[in-house]
């Protein structure tokens, strides 16, 4: 599971570093059984999902708010509707007038 969880994350990013360095303490902890720590893996837990609650909010708000090349084709398409729209009513006045 923590391979399939690192093939996911960005190497480049800092949030997905943390989240990488913690899945591999948390794999160093519970590898070394005879000795294991419950109380360090639990902390360890928290601090991994403490770190992507952090990096799915910024997701989530990047994928709300949309990709940059996405809004700016939307509002360049709004402009240029509403730019026809007047254009339409403008000639439709005019050739009413005549």
């Amino acid at each position: 599971m923590a391979v399939a969880v690192r093939l996911r994350l960005n190497p480049k990013e800092v949030a997905c570093k943390q989240i990488m360095t913690g899945i591999t303490e948390l794999e160093r902890l519970m590898i070394d059984c005879p000795s294991m720590d419950l109380v360090a893996c639990r902390a360890c837990e928290e601090k991994i999902i403490e770190q992507a609650q952090i990096l799915l909010k910024s997701e989530w708000k990047r994928v709300r708010r949309g990709e940059l090349i996405f809004s700016v084709t939307k509002w360049i398409g709004c402009i240029v509707i509403l730019a026809g729209l007047a254009l339409l009513v403008r000639a439709a006045f005019q050739a009413s007038s005549h």
